[in-house]
């Protein structure tokens, strides 16, 4: 959960309220796109985040949260957009007419669902959970087929993951979140 003022609270609350959405797209040449209403096609961003699939909990399932964005960019032969960085924030205009932002994450481009007519660009993009998928056969006591090296009870797949101790490194930036998950094993 964020921390937002109470002046973020009132202004949500308000049926009247003024929001945008604004950020970064970084490409991986380095340029850095400002994301603003000047560039986003009307009511083209929407946040797909979800925790189950309809009514069921799926042990040993994931979902990762989506970001769809269409955006003009009038400089589309010169520019990639694949494995772009998108880093978009929720802004909210406070009753003193200041702007209070909440970071919605950290999201790479999905280059195979990236279309593009014109200068028009529909991007997908998913958040870093995406690289929590990894083979873990490598730490699964020295068998090859991970799955075979849990199958049996959960207590099994419990000790294997407490013996193999994974640490989950993230680097923090200052204002925006996660910037990325690494995985290594403590191997004893």
């Amino acid at each position: 959960m964020l921390d937002v003022s109470a002046a973020y609270t009132a202004a949500i609350k308000d049926k009247n309220r003024t929001d945008r959405i604004t950020g970064t797209i970084k490409l991986c040449d380095g340029e850095t796109i400002n994301i603003t209403d000047d560039i986003i096609v009307n009511n083209s961003v929407t946040l797909k985040e979800q925790l189950v699939s309809g009514d069921t909990f799926e042990i040993g399932t994931f979902y990762t949260n989506q970001l769809d964005i269409t955006v003009y960019d009038n400089n589309f032969l010169s520019r990639t957009y694949a494995n772009a960085r998108i880093t978009p924030k929720y802004e909210i205009q406070l009753a003193d007419g200041t702007w209070e932002s909440v970071p919605l994450g950290i999201f790479t481009v999905d280059n195979s669902l990236t279309k593009r007519k014109g200068s028009i660009h529909k991007l997908t993009a998913f958040d870093d959970s995406t690289k929590f998928d990894v083979d873990i056969s490598a730490y699964s006591g020295g068998k090859k087929d991970g799955a075979a090296a849990h199958k049996g009870s959960c207590r099994r797949c419990r000790n294997n993951a407490c013996y193999y101790r994974f640490q989950f490194i993230s680097e923090l930036q200052s204002d925006s979140g996660f910037n990325g998950f690494f995985v290594r094993a403590d191997v004893p």
